[in-house]
């Protein structure tokens, strides 16, 4: 008999969700995935167990439904989606789309409704139908051939009408009318007042509908009972109007389009790409196992590696390799270390599925370790052949430590991968090679083993070493043909070969060059601090009126903030609930509602300070180089979809700089020695002069011709006075004004960031708007063109794909809109700053400055500046960065200099 399963999508998904609440599926970015692993895990096993003949995945819609008309209080009860949940949304449609499975949402109609609708059908056609899904409300469909299905693992339940008669003690036809006397408080069905779920069905049982409850009504023993049929009689048939489904939902398209095609699962590669990006693993490896689409080559007759192990082999492949239009170059290292870790090994490639590999550990090249770089110094500088590599900028590093300068760099293919796909999250070699070319790497740990036991590359047996380094380059050489199609099929070479490539040596020679730091410093300004903790935590406990709990325990401040000291009750706020669902938030945020009583103001600072300590304090001694004395940050290109970058070993972008605590984290970074400064050169108001740009505001583009502060002129708008009479409050709310609303930020955030009422933020955006209307229609173009193309792009050409702009999800929708308003501004700016220190950088190199940029932090370059070199530098700075970009307005760097970053920022 043909079958038709028919999934309920979010009931699926809470399901999931609620189930690991206590031990919650998190990946590498601390993003929830449980709700989407159990919705992935439901769809590809009713595939693979069921192999259902017809099969339908649908989804309730954001707007409201007939049933909001009939009653306004309809599901006004239904505590909000947590923000965990909330976040997994968006990819409930990419899941569907390449599992290649009839995805149903309407709008003004709840999943119920069409899966009613659809079961009607199905009947019709004699199929066998299976509803997924834990709801009660389909039990009035089930009859002999529809059944509700649930699966944990392998094992399968179904209700028939058997399930419907033991849960409610009625038929599946008497579900509707059993609801409507009970009630349901998840949808806040109000019922009759008084009857639970036992009367109900006793009711149920003796009259069989309501019609017949309320013609026996005299005969209904029990005088409360009877009062509360008659007072709610009208609630109870409106109920019964809210819990039925519909069966002739206006739904488009033929049933037939439900049939499921065979290979769904098979042949699936846009799958396997995103239970790779969703970080479910262990789903993918048995997808791959049992799928045609990736093939998994291991190195046989279709490759040729070779090992050099003579210099004179290696000098016979130097002509073939000086002479190729691309080299490939990849280095085997004893660790990741840049400064402290030495090469291994060496492997090349010019075309795909050869490679060659050096090994300088082999007994035959043993003492010859300077005499191999000396033959691969021309072929390595800048009249040797184009440069490739997957993140290229490490293998510079490393031969740089080795006295080998790389030049010549011509392309990565991290950075084309990031380009190309900026919604993928891993753009490591392994993954790029399963996702682009179905290739399945030798993993690292299979050589070097982990943990305990681990070991270095170079106690790894040469020949293991070899076929994996043959291989990496082998793998980057074929990357490299894939990505230079799609780089011009994107029209993004530009950005890559004009931006992205040349910015690679500059941010190596910026992260070889540190930063001195003060560990001494950061010892006592620890202590220091620990002092301040211990007096912050005898505050609290003072506050609070008891010692016995806590401070670090979300349980603890609970019962101490709500159930105690009902704060929200004397503060008249709504905490929002934490995202366990037990009880009300702690965080920062909701801290900040309360903050005018002393209490969470206090632990604010609390939190703050240990931060501060914990993660700043006692970690970043431990940062810095032995061999050095300096921190050697990592600066990274293949991170955010807007092109900014990102810091991490340690992450110096994220140091506080609002408070005064904060600040002083920044006074332990110094410069080399006593003939040196640090230099501090930060753009000024950089995106909203690129808004300027983008707009053409007339007040934006006047105010950044003419100097004026545009944060006062804001101000003088929204607070309707004149320039002069903006004082200086006013002009810090301005300011959260101008770069709030510039990316489109609602009332409510923008009420919290300024500390203002709900029905201020509106008239403050009301009044920008009004008086800045050329930025919202740059808002409503940049959205109109990217629902139009499917992405966002920046002024050099860097797109982000925006797949649910023009999604039924209302949420993944507005998500999708404000990057696309995001993207060109923010991007555009990581642009100019990239641009400025490519051009910097060539100055200084070619005025052979002693003086060194160390640090890229958002808007800001930091120098270490010989002070005998501190105006040339100035000068030079100011000069390359003003003009990196022209733009409709003049691009202003405010310099300073100090004996630490504090001083000079």
């Amino acid at each position: 008999m043909a079958t038709f399963y028919a999934i309920d999508t979010m009931a699926v998904l809470y399901r999931s969700y609620f189930a690991m609440i206590r031990n919650p599926l998190i990946n590498s970015r601390g993003v929830n995935t449980s709700g989407l692993h159990g919705l992935v895990n439901t769809l590809i096993g009713i595939l693979e167990r069921e192999a259902p003949d017809y099969l339908a995945v649908v989804s309730d819609s954001p707007e409201p439904t007939f049933r909001h008309e009939r009653f306004a209080d309809y599901k006004a009860t239904r505590e909000k989606m947590p923000d965990d949940l909330v976040q997994q949304l968006p990819y409930i449609p990419r899941i569907v789309e390449t599992l290649r499975l009839p995805y149903l949402v309407l709008p003004g109609y709840e999943a119920d409704d069409i899966i009613g609708t659809l079961v009607q059908e199905a009947q019709r056609r004699k199929l066998d139908t299976y509803m997924v899904t834990g709801d009660k409300d389909y039990m009035q469909l089930i009859n002999d051939r529809v059944r509700m299905y649930s699966a944990r693992g392998e094992e399968v339940t179904l209700t028939g009408r058997e399930g419907v008669r033991e849960k409610f003690g009625c038929a599946p036809e008497q579900v509707v009318e059993l609801l409507a006397l009970m009630g349901d408080s998840s949808d806040n069905v109000p019922g009759v007042r008084g009857v639970g779920p036992k009367t109900a069905a006793k009711l149920i049982q003796d009259y069989g509908t309501l019609e017949g409850i309320y013609e026996h009504l005299d005969g209904i023993k029990g005088d409360k009972l009877r009062q509360n049929l008659a007072e709610h009689k009208g609630m109870a048939f409106l109920s019964r109007e809210l819990v039925t489904i519909q069966l002739n939902v206006p739904l488009e398209g033929d049933f037939d389009a439900l049939r499921m095609h065979p290979t769904v699962l098979s042949e699936n590669q846009p799958l396997i790409d995103l239970l790779t990006e969703l970080e479910f693993q262990s789903l993918r490896d048995k997808l791959i196992k049992k799928s045609a689409a990736v093939a998994v080559p291991t190195p046989g007759d279709d490759v040729r590696y070779v090992t050099l192990d003579s210099t004179a082999a290696i000098r016979a492949e130097l002509p073939r390799w000086r002479a190729a239009p691309m080299l490939v170059m990849d280095t085997e290292t004893t660790g990741l270390d840049v400064i402290g870790d030495r090469i291994v090994g060496l492997s090349f490639a010019v075309e795909g599925r050869q490679a060659w590999y050096i090994p300088l550990n082999h007994p035959n090249l043993a003492g010859q370790r300077a005499k191999v770089f000396a033959l691969l110094r021309p072929l390595l500088g800048p009249e040797g052949p184009p440069k490739c590599g997957h993140n290229i900028k490490y293998d510079m590093h490393m031969l740089q430590g080795e006295g080998v300068p790389v030049e010549n760099v011509r392309h990565d293919t991290m950075i084309a991968s990031h380009l190309t796909e900026p919604a993928e999250r891993r753009h490591d070699l392994d993954s790029v090679a399963l996702r682009r070319l179905g290739f399945t790497k030798i993993p690292t740990e299979e050589l070097i083993g982990k943990g305990k036991t681990q070991v270095t590359m170079d106690q790894v047996p040469i020949p293991q070493v070899a076929r994996y380094a043959c291989e990496d380059a082998d793998i980057t050489m074929r990357l490299y043909d894939v990505f230079m199609p799609r780089l011009r099929e994107t029209s993004q070479l530009a950005v890559f070969d004009g931006l992205e490539v040349p910015l690679i040596p500059v941010l190596m020679r910026l992260e070889r060059a540190g930063i001195r730091f003060d560990s001494a410093g950061a010892e006592r300004l620890s202590e220091e601090t620990a002092r301040k903790l211990e007096t912050l935590r005898g505050k609290i406990y003072e506050l609070a009126g008891e010692r016995d709990f806590n401070i670090n325990s979300i349980l603890d401040l609970q019962r101490v903030l709500y159930d105690r000291l009902k704060l929200h009750e004397e503060l008249k706020i709504r905490p929002k609930k934490i995202k366990t669902g037990n009880g009300f938030s702690t965080d920062e945020e909701t801290l900040e509602k309360m903050a005018r009583h002393p209490l969470p103001r206090t632990l604010l600072d609390y939190r703050l300070l240990a931060k501060l300590k914990s993660t700043y304090l006692d970690q970043l001694s431990g940062f810095v180089n032995p061999k050095t004395g300096r921190i050697h940050s990592s600066f990274r290109q293949a991170v955010a979809a807007t092109g900014r970058l990102a810091s991490d070993n340690p992450n110096l972008q994220n140091i506080p700089v609002r408070s005064d605590e904060g600040r002083k984290v920044r006074a332990l970074f110094l410069p080399a020695d006593a003939e040196h400064v640090l230099l501090s050169a930060d753009y000024n108001q950089i995106e909203l002069r690129v808004v300027a740009d983008y707009s053409g505001d007339p007040t934006f583009v006047q105010a950044f011709k003419t100097g004026e502060d545009i944060h006062r002129l804001t101000a003088a708008t929204i607070f309707d006075v004149q320039p002069q009479d903006v004082d200086r409050d006013m002009r810090s709310v301005a300011k959260e004004v101008n770069f709030g609303l510039i990316y489109r930020m609602g009332a409510d955030r923008l009420a919290q960031v300024t500390n203002t009422t709900r029905d201020q933020a509106r008239e403050f955006i009301r009044r920008f708007f009004e008086k800045y209307a050329t930025i919202r229609a740059l808002q409503d173009e940049l959205m109109d063109k990217a629902r139009k193309e499917g992405y966002a792009l920046t002024r050099l050409g860097r797109r982000r794909y925006l797949p649910e702009i023009n999604s039924s999800d209302s949420f993944a929708a507005r998500t999708a809109e404000g990057m696309a308003i995001n993207t060109p501004i923010q991007g555009t700016a990581a642009e100019i700053i990239k641009l400025a220190m490519i051009r910097v950088d060539r100055r200084m190199r070619e005025a052979r400055l002693r003086s060194r940029m160390v640090l890229t932090i958002h808007d800001e370059l930091l120098f270490d500046a010989h002070k005998d070199e501190l105006d040339a530098l100035s000068a030079l700075v100011t000069e390359e960065m003003e003009q990196a970009m022209p733009l409709a307005v003049p691009l202003k760097v405010e310099l300073g200099t100090g004996d630490n970053w504090l001083a000079a920022h």
